[in-house]
């Protein structure tokens, strides 16, 4: 069909559907003869393409050695800068235990609270002088208060020690 051919058929079809739709409905007629229907199986040959995402992706652990991510410089940290640390450590470690209230006796109800709670706690920022072993015993104050743990409770890591219970009724096996 050439060009003139086609805007007669359209215009034919357009006079027809004037003639044959509601009155409230053809205002609609314009619309809906922009839209594009497929009458055929054929597909479009344009295919849409999604847009490539690229990956995030993680430093290997070569690439983090290259950038210097494990070195660490002995003239960056002094330990006067680091004490201010040891009082917020220290505050945070007077509330978790309620240090204001009386510590509990080993033999009254509320030691198997505390000494779970003592257990969970975070020990970053404490002042010990002592690398963790099994066979060590450990002391550091709070508040004025001494508290002691055993070290084969502090030789696994914080996430493992906040998730196991330790058994406050054994008596400590010291060699």
């Amino acid at each position: 069909m050439s060009s003139p051919e086609l805007d007669e058929a359209s215009q034919s079809v357009i006079d027809f559907l004037n003639a044959n739709v509601r009155k409230k409905d053809e205002n609609n007629i314009t619309n809906e003869l922009k839209k594009d229907f497929l009458l055929a199986k054929k597909k479009s040959k344009e295919k849409k393409r999604k847009p490539n995402k690229k990956k995030s992706r993680i430093l290997g652990r070569r690439e983090r050695k290259k950038l210097g991510f494990y070195t660490i410089q002995r003239n960056t940290m002094k330990y006067s800068e680091m004490t201010p640390l040891n009082k917020v450590w220290c505050e945070y470690m007077s509330q978790l235990l309620e240090l204001d209230q009386p510590v509990p006796d080993y033999n009254s109800k509320n030691w198997e609270q505390f000494s779970q709670t003592l257990h969970k706690a975070d020990f970053h920022d404490n002042i010990l002088t002592t690398i963790p072993k099994k066979d060590s015993i450990f002391e550091f104050c709070v508040n004025d208060i001494k508290i002691m743990i055993l070290g084969k409770h502090l030789c696994m890591k914080p996430a493992d020690r906040s998730a196991k219970r330790i058994k406050s009724y054994l008596e400590p096996d010291l060699p």
